[in-house]
């Protein structure tokens, strides 16, 4: 899987500790509609929130390519979950969509910055919690 360019800090692990909470309905909104696009094919759309140095680096035909990689690798999408909070630094805003192929379910991570837009996309591996004892 190749890397994307990011801009917005992710989060740190141990910056802030925070439980997961539902995302709030812009951001969830936003971030759901991206991956739904790049399933459909609509790669422009799958864009749409992206600031100015997302747009330039990630362009359409760029993320057409990781995600034709993702498909290669872990099978044809099957879903998307809810939207999740994830913590990040102020004034960032980590929301997680996690996304089922038919092998894998990555986590699509969007960095929102303080305006609202997409400042960031990380792919990772579906965080799991710890399980208690």
């Amino acid at each position: 899987m190749s890397a994307t360019a990011i801009h917005a800090p992710p989060a740190t692990p141990g910056f802030i500790v925070t439980p997961r909470a539902q995302a709030g309905p812009s951001e969830s909104a936003v971030a759901t509609a991206s991956v739904v696009a790049m399933a459909a094919g609509h790669w422009a759309d799958a864009t749409h929130g992206f600031d100015g140095v997302m747009h330039n680096a990630l362009t359409p035909p760029q993320l057409q390519q990781i995600w034709q990689q993702l498909v290669a690798k872990y099978g044809p999408y099957a879903g998307a979950g809810k939207a999740i909070r994830e913590p990040a630094p102020s004034p960032y805003q980590n929301i997680v969509v996690p996304v089922t192929f038919g092998k894998q379910t990555l986590e699509f991570q969007y960095t929102f910055d303080a305006s609202g837009q997409v400042g960031g996309l990380h792919l990772l591996p579906l965080h799991m919690e710890p399980m208690s004892q």
